[in-house]
């Protein structure tokens, strides 16, 4: 079984998750958008509780976007930083690749994302693995409404 380390940094809940030796050791705090002070001690943390060391690691993983400019680029930098230190590999995942696995059996999920400035990123995903899956940038005023009229049940956060 690999070791992977798997960080998101994409909106102002820092989520850091790792699976070590088939234990799973979770971070999901809120932070005000404070990544850069507490990204690097919040995954020694997860070593710690763990009781291992970063040189165990097989693979990391981060969140490629949509989100927070800066938060996108503190997670890659610090998650590119590590695996070439560590010589693994490093993959990108999209923020809403995640949805797919949390809600099974379903006909169209919606995930909407905050994009600042009165605008918002969702993706229309109709299957698992979908190619055709698609994020878009949406302004909050004139496509909002258009959601609205598909009559698509509403999830408070997950």
């Amino acid at each position: 079984m690999k070791n992977i380390l798997v960080i998101d940094t994409s909106d102002n809940i820092l989520k850091i998750a790792l699976h070590i030796e088939g234990q799973s050791y979770f971070v999901c705090e809120e932070n005000t958008q404070r990544h850069v002070e507490i990204l690097i001690p919040k995954i020694r943390d997860l070593f710690t509780e763990a009781g291992h060391s970063v040189q165990d690691l097989h693979e990391i993983y981060v969140c490629c976007g949509p989100g927070s400019f800066t938060g996108l680029r503190i997670g890659i930098a610090t998650a590119i930083t590590m695996a070439f230190s560590l010589q693994i590999p490093v993959y990108g995942f999209c923020t809403f690749s995640v949805y797919e696995y949390l809600i099974p059996n379903r006909q169209i999920l919606v995930p909407i994302v905050d994009g600042k400035k009165h605008q918002f990123y969702c993706s229309f995903i109709t299957d698992r693995f979908n190619p055709d899956n698609q994020d878009e940038l949406f302004d909050f005023d004139n496509d909002l409404y258009e959601l609205n009229n598909h009559n698509l049940p509403i999830l408070d956060r997950l």
